[in-house]
């Protein structure tokens, strides 16, 4: 062991040591080694000294036996250490120690705390004042809202593989009072929204509203990204995201129309002044005019198609990220609407039954990339938004099941809904179809809170159709690149004949308002392939130059090229007679 007035100077070489990629390995055998042979674990105690120590991986093993011991006291121990569980837990995250089986277990205890001090803050609130919808809503959407709960947990939820000790004492806590929060939120927005007389929320922009309010008032061309259950926290992610790529974005937030299902939410988003419905044979029909049905992905391309007719591409979003940004702009030259449908949004439901947690994740991924590269083809303006949001029905909770409400040829049932001619129900909120915004005779049944309908099978994680926050809260999300000043066009005065061997071509700016970028330029001379002067480069935006050129052979002719010296780019070109009398062949 090193010296007492060396231990620091040691104790910072062993930390560069541990952050040097490429010899981490080696660190870690290292510690490994001393760690056995000093018999280390014996030697620590008192955690508040062991926090920020990387040096061996028994610290991380110390540091959560003495955070469980701590917990397992007695019952609400998870909450009387949330503090310092928080607190070590992040100092923790990049710990060379953190990761076990492929998760990091300081990350996901992070996780756990900062959800159940958000849940036990909001589940304050709730019950205290927050009672009517447009607080509730607020609360929600707000900046830094509720919403960040939801992000929380589904974040939380892709910890797939993390050692069930520890899930049960640091995860089981946060995703327990998760559930409680979730059912309480829920039950008080359900019971706020059956005193609405119109399914309208103040702040919110309506679904039927985003093509008139939205669409309409952006300049053309843009592009329009239709994607299936991106809800209010996705949304924000993808907000920030493109911020981060240094895109001017706005988010607006806007309530999905009822029930919130695909067949009703892209059929909201249509340029259509009033949809109307009907229940056939127990399926739900959304139709524009009273006959045209709207309700499926072909049936909406097809009065896109004829609604916009040449201006409006549909493409699929995989089309845009196979796609080169170079070959996008050739694809969307010329259309005012380009519209991006995902492939996966055509049948209600389906979708969220077979996807996990951490595929939303990748959506966002692949949503800021494609966004990218339709700015990158030429496009100012890409606008996104969804049909509906969702819930995520927490680990391990049980949800209550109404067994009343029976299918039947005038009655679409599906878990978080009946439309048509339900029976009567108090337990259930119900609208009709004007009061939703629809036309036609009917009536909108939605169990209260997480509660749903009997249907066969398990009850899925992901459910949507329903009254809730977030199946009915979502956005839009309209994103907009700087628009960056052309470089200014260059004419040139190339004489046709040459008769010295010292020449000029004077060079001449011409600037536009789209076009007012300095172009820094060069002349060149050819000859069979082969380059027989040069001038000196010059950066252009208003004064003409003269570029001086002196030839190294002389030619019968040769080809004289004015070039973006930036971009390589040939600005003008034009094939010249050589007449010098007395002079060599070389110069």
């Amino acid at each position: 062991m090193p010296k007492r007035e060396k231990i620091e100077t040691w104790a910072r070489l062993a930390r560069e040591w541990l952050q040097h990629t490429a010899l981490k390995k080696g660190f870690i055998e290292w510690s490994n080694k001393l760690a056995k042979k000093y018999d280390i674990r014996s030697e620590l105690d008192q955690i508040e000294n062991l926090i920020d120590v990387m040096s061996f991986a028994v610290v991380d093993e110390v540091l959560i036996e003495e955070l469980r011991t701590r917990i397992s006291l007695e019952p609400g121990s998870f909450k009387k250490n949330l503090k310092i569980i928080d607190k070590i837990a992040k100092s923790r995250i990049k710990s060379p120690w953190a990761t076990r089986a492929g998760v990091n277990v300081w990350q996901a205890i992070s996780l756990a705390s900062q959800l159940y001090s958000l849940c036990e803050k909001a589940i304050s609130l709730l019950q205290e004042r927050v009672t009517d919808v447009r607080s509730l809503t607020d609360r929600y959407i707000e900046n830094r809202g509720w919403w960040m709960i939801d992000s929380l947990y589904r974040e939380l939820s892709t910890f797939i593989g993390i050692e069930e000790d520890l899930q049960k004492t640091f995860l089981e806590p946060s995703f327990n009072i998760y559930a409680r929060w979730l059912r309480l939120f829920t039950e008080r927005f359900s019971n706020a929204v059956e005193g609405l007389e119109q399914w309208k929320i103040e702040g919110l922009l309506s679904q039927f509203e985003f093509w008139r309010k939205i669409v309409e008032k952006e300049t053309k061309p843009l592009a329009i990204l239709l994607i299936d259950a991106l809800r209010y926290e996705l949304g924000k992610e993808l907000e920030k995201g493109l911020r981060e790529e240094g895109y001017e974005v706005e988010i607006i937030p806007m309530l999905s129309s009822l029930p919130s299902i695909t067949e009703v939410g892209m059929a909201s988003l249509m340029p259509c002044s009033s949809l109307s419905a009907k229940v056939e044979k127990g399926k739900l029909q959304v139709l524009v005019n009273g006959s045209i049905q709207i309700g499926q992905r072909a049936t909406r391309e097809k009065f896109l198609k004829e609604k916009l007719g040449v201006k409006a591409l549909i493409l699929e979003l995989s089309d845009i990220q196979q796609l080169s940004p170079i070959s996008l702009k050739g694809k969307i030259k010329g259309y005012e609407y380009i519209i991006v449908m995902d492939r996966d949004i055509d049948i209600a439901g389906t979708y969220l039954l077979e996807i996990s947690p951490r595929l939303f994740q990748e959506l966002i991924l692949r949503l800021t990339d494609s966004i990218k590269k339709l700015h990158k083809a030429g496009l100012r303006t890409v606008i996104v938004t969804t049909d509906h949001g969702f819930l995520l029905i927490p680990k391990g909770y049980s949800v209550d099941i109404v067994e009343e409400i029976k299918a039947q040829s005038n009655v679409d049932k599906k878990r978080r809904y009946a439309v048509g001619k339900p029976p009567y129900n108090p337990s259930l909120v119900c609208f009709k179809f004007d009061q939703i915004g629809f036309e036609g005779e009917g009536v909108v049944a939605f169990p209260r809170g997480l509660t749903c309908l009997s249907m066969p099978g398990p009850v899925p994680i992901f459910l949507h159709g329903g009254i809730s926050p977030q199946e009915n809260c979502i956005s839009v999300i309209i994103s907009k690149a700087k628009i960056e000043s052309e470089k200014v066009m260059i004419e040139a005065k190339i004489p046709d004949d040459i008769t010295t061997a010292v020449f000029l071509v004077e060079l001449i700016p011409i600037p536009k308002p789209s076009a007012e970028k300095a172009r820094t330029v060069k002349v060149e001379v050819y000859s069979e392939g082969k380059k027989i002067a040069e001038s000196d480069t010059f950066e252009l935006l208003k004064d003409k130059r003269k570029a001086r050129l002196k030839l190294k052979e002389i030619r019968p002719e040769a080809e004289i090229r004015v070039v973006d010296a930036d971009t390589r780019e040939i600005l003008k070109s034009k094939m010249v007679k050589i007449h010098i009398v007395g002079y060599f062949e070389e110069i």
